[in-house]
């Protein structure tokens, strides 16, 4: 049985209360990754603005967004999901960003293949994007062995 946070314990009760049920830890995952993936849109919108360059810009721009975001996502998912680090900070936030990366290198190799047998659509481009990382929110919790399922 996973220990759940102050917040998890305290929503628990209000859902059983109201609604007859217990949250699931995973939809604090999910919660937690929305708001992650909208501070990774913003910092996405702010990297577009100043990369002055035209190769790859939306690859290229999403992939410095997300390397940006991954600190964010570790310190939300602390808060919000999974409690205290194991380890020191630096050691926890290096194993986040090493199993990310395949994700930045799913994402890359996804979008030029959008590209290249599609041809550059945004919205096809941006569904796309987003059910890579609907799947890998998924792989995350495995590879990273959260007590979250």
């Amino acid at each position: 049985m996973t220990t759940l946070l102050p917040h998890q314990e305290h929503a628990n009760k209000l859902a059983q209360r109201y609604l007859g049920f217990k949250i699931h830890q995973y939809v604090w995952f999910m919660i937690s990754g929305f708001l992650c993936d909208c501070c990774q849109a913003i910092i996405d919108y702010f990297i577009s603005t100043i990369y002055i360059f035209d190769w790859e810009k939306v690859t290229v721009c999403w992939t410095l967004s997300y390397c940006a975001s991954i600190c964010v996502r570790h310190i939300s998912h602390r808060y919000l999901v999974f409690g205290e680090y194991e380890g020191t900070y630096c050691q926890s936030l290096s194993k986040v960003y090493l199993a990310y990366l395949s994700s930045i290198i799913l994402r890359y190799v996804g979008q030029l293949l959008v590209l290249c047998c599609v041809g550059y659509i945004t919205s096809v481009s941006g569904i796309c994007t987003c059910f890579c990382q609907s799947l890998t929110y998924c792989r995350d919790l495995i590879t990273l062995h959260l007590p979250c399922l």
